[in-house]
């Protein structure tokens, strides 16, 4: 009997889809799981503007004599105080017992978004989730922001055009170990901004790529990513616009530069122009950030080594740079392997790419050398401080997803089985290598050895599943999800040719 083909009518492939969406969610919860309350980096503002983000709240966020400055609970804010920057320090130095109520405060502060330094729309958004148990709702905003990035994927994959459906996957997958991994996760604003990334450039592509009811679709997808992007950070409101200009080399026709269907671009635009130029970062990024500064370079020197240093700063988004408060330091075996997964599932089809996409990509690229370049000359300093890779992670994951659309080319661009079955293995075992470190981090410390997580626990949340469990959970369910994704979308068939309509993708 003929073997019957993974179509999306195939019971087969509906049940792998499933997986797929299963196994991503448990493998991003195991890493939200996978630090305590204060371990994404600057978390004592991003917890106290996440609580303040509706307002004042009984419990929550409380209004003082001031009307200027609130108060929330007392282990939000300090909760990173005792580890942060402090590796061999593990979180049992938080005192969880401020978490069964809600009446310990911190002190008086102001350290928060009320001066709206951050636009508005992930905070407002995750507060929602806020109750007056402060680990409940840390549990909750980051399950709540691993199962968005989850649902959005699968929409998105859904109404794509079938012959690159499986494309936005890829190129955040990819780029995902082991920073992607950490941050989506997180009650960090930057989780959006990576999530939006990938969404917003194939949401866009597929809408010139498609007519009817198929390309409202993809509009309002593009309008949720752009709404995510811009209204969680400026620098990403930026890179949104980046990326529409992107996606319009790649994509739009003649006919769709006609003012009647423009619609969309201007509505992203003025979107994400309304988000940058209502948060005070623009300011600070203009005049220079604060720190780590040295009056003794001239400009031209700093230009220079910025210049030539930059591609330091994009392997930290694969785990040469820590992870949290820049702290937890991944084995070298980790990152390795992440660097080697990345330039097998997307570096070797470069030179397949189509002139338009060429283009496309030096843009992107130009973006990641020069704005990073121009923040660090104006504050003085060099790669390496002030800039972290997290900021550049929403235009890497970009880069990466216009190098794997290759719309020139023909079926001779595939990679072979050994080829994309290595790319697998290496991201799967960088995600275990990196996960291990940032648990171990964290339940003792780095000054404990051993590779047995549930040995000398000092750490760990009130939960049914063990440190060492947890690891297992989450090394196994994206070693999963690899798998389920490749069913779906062999690897194999990243050089089909957009022409060759007999691809089945």
């Amino acid at each position: 009997m003929e073997k019957q083909p993974l179509t999306s009518k195939n019971p087969r492939r509906i049940l792998v889809g499933f997986s797929a969406i299963i196994f991503a969610f448990l493998s991003l919860a195991a890493w939200g799981f996978s630090s305590p309350m204060g371990s994404s980096p600057d978390d004592n503002f991003h917890l106290a503007s996440v609580w303040c983000g509706d307002g004042v709240r009984e419990g929550i966020c409380e209004a003082t004599d001031d009307p200027a400055v609130l108060s929330v609970p007392k282990l939000v804010y300090e909760s990173p105080g005792c580890f942060a920057y402090h590796a061999e320090n593990s979180a049992g130095c938080q005192n969880l017992d401020l978490a069964s109520t809600g009446y310990a405060r911190s002190d008086v502060y102001d350290f928060n978004n009320s001066d709206h330094l951050y636009p508005p729309v992930f905070y407002a958004a995750t507060s929602a989730m806020v109750s007056q148990d402060p680990v409940l709702s840390i549990w909750s905003v980051r399950l709540f922001n691993a199962g968005i990035a989850v649902l959005l994927y699968a929409v998105l994959f859904w109404i794509l055009p079938r012959n690159i459906k499986h494309l936005p996957v890829w190129a955040i997958t990819a780029t995902a170990v082991p920073l992607s991994m950490f941050i989506i996760p997180s009650n960090n604003p930057s989780s959006w901004a990576v999530t939006g990334a990938g969404l917003l450039l194939f949401s866009l592509i597929g809408y010139y790529k498609s007519t009817g009811t198929q390309r409202i679709q993809l509009a309002i997808m593009a309008l949720i990513a752009t709404v995510m992007m811009a209204g969680a950070r400026a620098d990403a409101a930026i890179y949104a616009g980046i990326t529409l200009v992107s996606a319009m080399i790649i994509a739009a026709t003649k006919q769709d530069l006609a003012i009647k269907k423009l619609w969309l671009p201007i509505v992203i635009t003025i979107t994400s122009l309304a988000f940058f130029f209502s948060a005070n970062q623009v300011g600070l990024a203009s005049a220079g950030l604060d720190g780590a500064a040295d009056p003794t370079l001239t400009t031209a020197t700093l230009i220079f080594r910025n210049l030539a240093m930059m591609p330091l700063l994009w392997l930290g988004v694969f785990g040469t740079t820590g992870l949290g408060w820049l702290d937890t330091v991944m084995p070298e075996t980790a990152w390795i392997s992440s660097v080697a997964g990345f330039i097998i599932l997307v570096v070797f089809g470069i030179n397949r790419l189509a002139k338009r996409t060429w283009i496309a990509g030096v843009l992107v690229l130009a973006a990641l050398w020069l704005i990073p370049t121009y923040i660090l000359v104006k504050s003085h300093a060099t790669v390496g401080v002030l800039v972290q890779p997290r900021y550049m992670l929403p235009l890497i994951v970009v880069l990466a997803g216009i190098t794997i659309y290759r719309r020139a080319g023909t079926r001779s661009g595939k990679l072979p089985l050994f080829v994309s079955g290595l790319g697998i293995v290496l991201l799967a075992v960088a995600n275990s290598l990196s996960l291990h470190r940032n648990i171990k981090r964290y339940v003792t410390g780095v000054d404990v050895t051993g590779w047995n997580l549930d040995e000398q626990v000092e750490w760990w949340w009130n939960l049914p599943i063990s440190p060492l469990g947890m690891w297992i959970l989450g090394s196994v369910a994206f070693a999963g999800f690899l798998v389920s994704l490749y069913l779906l979308s062999p690897i194999m068939r990243f050089g089909i040719s957009e022409e060759v309509k007999t691809a089945k993708v």
